[in-house]
């Protein structure tokens, strides 16, 4: 078989044949003209090459393969237990970069001293900076405060709750992003009082800093929502809701499991 029909014939470029010949893997016949002729052993030696690489077996592997030092099925094993190892770290590598990314649920406060008795985490806006764990943000190192809402299902057992409404703070730095969801939703309007006082830019495509102060009764300011969130959900692609139930369900059943078969080891 000429070149260039069994460039045709596996789809294979004829300078990938000339280095698999290079490398003693087929022996092509050459013809008067010079022209080279592959016979059926070189053709099936080609089609092996070609899988295996397509496994990204290496050069050298199929060396070996082909001076009968290592097996087929021992390449594969060994690219198995690489890919499977390569699959744990990029997992991780994954893990930890939805960890940094992640919008924490927190609760707003606005002293030092202020108790926290709920189980989320504390944003404390005072001395014009943002607290948060070890991260200290100046209010002048901000370069704009985003708004924005979500609204999550709330859970009680295994009976699901209406939904629930939150507001969103995406706090823009020079060098980062930082994401909060306020839980705690008595301390809005005092929040976006601080913010604007300070002259902190805001992006409040939702006009949520209006909304809080007009509808200062809580029952009020759910109607008002409840009745436009729908619609800004659309508009401003929102999550709608953010937490999956059936997701909260799952992980809320399995966590005393595994807990219980981690004591068991």
């Amino acid at each position: 078989m000429k070149t260039h029909e069994l460039e045709k014939l596996l789809g294979i470029n004829k300078r990938t044949l000339i280095y698999y010949e290079e490398e003693g893997f087929i022996h092509p016949l050459r013809e008067e003209n010079n022209f080279r002729n592959y016979q059926q052993e070189d053709i099936d030696k080609v089609r092996l090459i070609m899988l295996l690489r397509n496994m990204e077996i290496s050069i050298d592997e199929i060396k070996l393969i082909f001076n009968g030092d290592l097996s087929i099925r021992q390449a594969l094993e060994t690219k198995k237990k690489y890919i499977q190892k390569s699959k744990e770290r990029l997992d991780n590598i994954e893990k930890d970069i939805k960890n940094y990314l992640k919008r924490y649920k927190v609760n707003i406060v606005f002293d030092l001293d202020d108790s926290n008795e709920s189980s989320y985490q504390t944003l404390n806006i005072i001395n014009k900076q943002f607290l948060f764990n070890d991260i200290v943000i100046e209010f002048d190192d901000v370069v704009s405060i985003s708004l924005s809402m979500c609204s999550s299902m709330g859970e009680n057992g295994l009976i699901f709750h209406i939904l629930q409404y939150y507001v969103d703070l995406d706090i823009t730095t020079n060098n980062d992003i930082y994401s909060f969801q306020i839980m705690n939703n008595s301390s809005i309007t005092n929040m976006l009082d601080i913010l604007k006082d300070n002259n902190l830019k805001l992006i409040d495509e939702l006009n949520l800093y209006d909304i809080y102060h007009k509808y200062s009764d809580p029952v009020s300011l759910r109607n008002y929502i409840n009745r436009n969130f729908k619609s800004w959900a659309k508009k401003y692609n929102l999550d709608n809701p953010r937490d999956n139930p059936l997701s909260i369900r799952k992980e809320n059943l399995m966590n005393p499991l595994n807990e219980f078969k981690n004591r068991r080891k």
